[in-house]
């Protein structure tokens, strides 16, 4: 590769992922991290889910929301039920203080997977994550 005008790089090489048909999968956090909303500023961790044994399939961008003080008590009640949704079907380890961000990464689960198109934004993937048995 030349360090001056023309790069030469293998650019046909280069494909977009694709999006996974709709279905079960075995999936695994790749990453988590804290994540502020550009316009809203509210906290939430950003994990980045992948398709083991499918590299071809895009990855998953899930966000879970975490309670804020402006949340009313409805919208908190919501908020924790998602987060110890997607905890339990991940098999974090969390007790009744909380959880840690740092033992996402890692976690697999077999996820149904849903196919989302906004008309505005590219297709992509999301998780459809299920209810907890009691």
């Amino acid at each position: 590769m030349s360090e001056e005008g023309f790069v030469q790089i293998a650019l046909d090489d280069a494909k977009e992922p694709e999006v996974a048909p709709e279905g079960a999968y075995d999936l695994v956090i790749d990453q988590a991290t804290w994540y502020t909303g550009k316009t809203s500023g509210k906290k939430s961790i950003r994990c980045i889910i992948l398709f083991d044994g499918h590299p071809e399939y895009q990855p998953i961008f899930h966000y879970v929301s975490i309670p804020n003080e402006n949340d009313d008590s409805e919208m908190v009640g919501k908020k924790l039920l998602m987060v110890k949704r997607f905890l339990t079907l991940f098999g974090v380890p969390f007790d009744g203080s909380g959880f840690n961000v740092d033992d996402l990464p890692g976690q697999r689960a077999l996820c149904n997977v849903q196919q989302e198109n906004d008309g505005v934004n590219p297709a992509s993937n999301k998780i459809a994550v299920p209810r907890m048995v009691d």
